[in-house]
């Protein structure tokens, strides 16, 4: 029994280290966001970070295919497949990590959103959306 168990508990202790990390304060439409966690947006086709919140609202900060920089956020409310490109309305850096996990690059960095974009909705409705806050991330996968 105890050769059994002793592996579990050291492959679950070794899987712990794996976890993602995100950190900092974000306001949407001047409500306080409460941040869950952070994805690597490459599983879905993009170089760049998904910032989820608990509402399982998200940030998608993208970077510059030749760097780190970040070049562009979009915001995807809870549900939605699509959403407004916000622009160049991010200064932060995304980085690779040495890290694969499940075959996605694990991505660190940082980012300071300042975001107030007028769009239309799919509806035709003129909409408005504020998004701004500090952020750091790391194991992002």
């Amino acid at each position: 029994m105890r050769r059994i168990a002793l592996p579990l508990v050291l492959g679950a202790l070794g899987l712990a280290g794996c976890g993602s990390t995100v950190e900092g304060t974000i306001t949407i439409d001047g409500q306080a966001a409460i941040i869950d966690r952070c994805e690597s947006a490459e599983p879905r086709g993009f170089d760049g970070v998904d910032i989820v919140t608990d509402d399982e609202r998200f940030i998608r900060l993208l970077r510059d295919t030749r760097g780190e920089s970040i070049v562009q956020v979009v915001f995807f409310d809870a549900g939605k497949d699509t959403g407004p490109r916000l622009g160049d309305c991010a200064v932060g850096t995304i980085r690779d990590t040495s890290t694969t996990i499940n075959g996605v690059k694990a991505l660190d960095g940082e980012a300071t959103l300042n975001c107030d974009h007028a769009y239309t909705d799919q509806n035709m409705v003129e909409q408005r959306i504020t998004i701004v806050g500090d952020v750091t991330f790391d194991n992002c996968h």
